[in-house]
């Protein structure tokens, strides 16, 4: 039998049995969550608020915060529910998290600015 290294993981077999690390149900919705969702709610505002005129703070604003906020969180969440991975297939670290949260941020004040000073 294969050392688990980690006791708390549970290991399921699959019909060859060879053993693999179950994932809890809603890992995949999480995911899509914050790489997808939260990306394409960030994308679609920030084009919206670009076509605006210059510095028209609103509720299109309040919706870019908010999808920002949004998929931060559900980074956290993946990564400490449902253990999240890296783009490596390693499992995701606190420092990931704060990479992601750090990166995230910066990127998307940014565009915010960017998009706020122009009109498309």
């Amino acid at each position: 039998m294969p050392r688990q290294d980690h006791p708390s993981i549970d290991l399921k077999l699959s019909a060859s049995g060879s053993a693999s690390l179950a994932r809890p149900p809603g890992g995949t919705l999480v995911r899509l969550g914050w790489m997808l969702g939260g990306t394409l709610v960030v994308l679609v505002t920030v084009m919206i608020i670009a076509s605006q005129p210059p510095w028209t703070i609103g509720v299109l604003d309040l919706v870019f915060w908010s999808a920002v906020v949004c998929s931060v969180m559900l980074r956290y969440w993946d990564i400490a529910r449902f253990r999240g991975e890296t783009t490596g297939g390693e499992p995701a670290t606190m420092a990931d998290f704060k990479r992601y949260a750090a990166g995230i941020g910066a990127v998307s004040a940014a565009v915010w600015l960017a998009a706020q000073a122009i009109q498309l």
